[in-house]
């Protein structure tokens, strides 16, 4: 039993390995897009948010806010990409790290057979055995 859940167990952790790459990679490859996506929608917005937060206040739509919305987009994809990647490595090294652990663990265990059950059913059986709490009614 804990051989089958350690194989699950690294099959899980390399399934998760291989979707948050491949998702990463996507984010890379589609990065383009998901910049121009978001200059278009700040465009169509009126420009990014402003640092008072404001309901009163809005942002003016001044032509030459071009530039600065470009520099938005281009600064909060790479923030975004740094912390996806960040957090993509490290989750799957803390995850992967754990998983060998449970290896380690479950081969330890089967090598060494140090599993003691739970109670001694034996010793439940045995008649001189009183139980500590009363009868029921």
């Amino acid at each position: 039993m804990v051989l089958l859940f350690n194989t699950f167990n690294w099959i899980m952790a390399f399934l998760t390995l291989g979707v948050s790459l491949a998702a990463f990679i996507l984010l890379l490859a589609k990065q383009q897009d998901a910049h121009n996506n978001c200059v278009t929608f700040w465009n169509e917005q009126g420009g990014p948010p402003t640092a008072d937060g404001s309901p009163y206040h809005s942002s003016v739509n001044i032509p030459s806010n071009q530039q600065s919305i470009d520099d938005y987009c281009t600064n909060v994809l790479r923030i975004l990409t740094i912390v996806i990647g960040v957090l993509t490595f490290v989750g799957n090294g803390i995850q992967l790290y754990f998983a060998a652990m449970v290896g380690a663990y479950s081969t330890r265990l089967k090598r060494f057979r140090q599993h003691v059950p739970l109670r001694d059913l034996d010793y439940m059986q045995d008649k001189q055995y009183t139980s500590p709490y009363p009868a029921p009614y």
